[in-house]
């Protein structure tokens, strides 16, 4: 098959938060989208590689969003059979906005407090496929809260023919990294 596509920044200052200092004069080794070296000076094996000069530029590791709800839509609010309600309508194009704005921030693992389990799902699969440019997520489903009304797509509340241990079992799928109780 084609070579691996190559690019190659060099000029680059780095900003290494472990060792809490700036390395000027740095490089960044890109193959194939990922990042295969990084290292001081130029590195010995950049044959082929398209060449990119980042001097005066710096670079840091992707940023973490604690608390990113990249899979939740627009809210409505209405009635339904007399009865008031607000839910969150979650859209597949605000979805991929929502990632590629974060991206474009340089955060690439996000924290997501909760949202409808179904499209946090889909969200983490179709990055990992690379159907969708996003960052890499941790979610919660529903929300858990005793309140006098839950928030549709966002929020499930405990009854006393639902309690807390039946939501957290039932939400304890594949793919959930934790659940988050509200304060009620």
């Amino acid at each position: 098959g084609p070579a691996p596509a190559r690019d190659l920044y060099f000029g680059v200052t780095l900003v290494d938060p472990v060792g809490e200092k700036a390395l000027p004069d740095s490089y960044i080794l890109v193959e194939d989208g990922r990042i295969a070296a990084i290292g001081r000076g130029r590195p010995a094996d950049a044959q082929g590689a398209t060449l990119h000069d980042f001097t005066g530029l710096w670079a840091l590791p992707g940023l973490i969003d604690t608390h990113a709800h990249v899979t939740l839509g627009p809210l409505s609010a209405g009635r339904e059979n007399g009865t008031p309600f607000i839910r969150t309508n979650p859209s597949d194009e605000i979805t991929a906005h929502n990632a590629r704005m974060l991206l474009s921030f340089g955060v690439t693992t996000i924290r997501n407090p909760g949202g409808p389990p179904a499209h946090n799902r889909a969200y983490v699969g179709r990055v990992a496929s690379g159907e969708l440019a996003g960052p890499e997520m941790v979610w919660a489903g529903e929300i858990i809260e005793r309140a006098p009304f839950a928030i549709g797509n966002l929020v499930t509340l405990v009854t006393p023919d639902r309690s807390v241990a039946q939501i957290v079992a039932e939400q304890a799928r594949p793919g959930q990294g934790y659940v988050k109780l509200y304060i009620g």
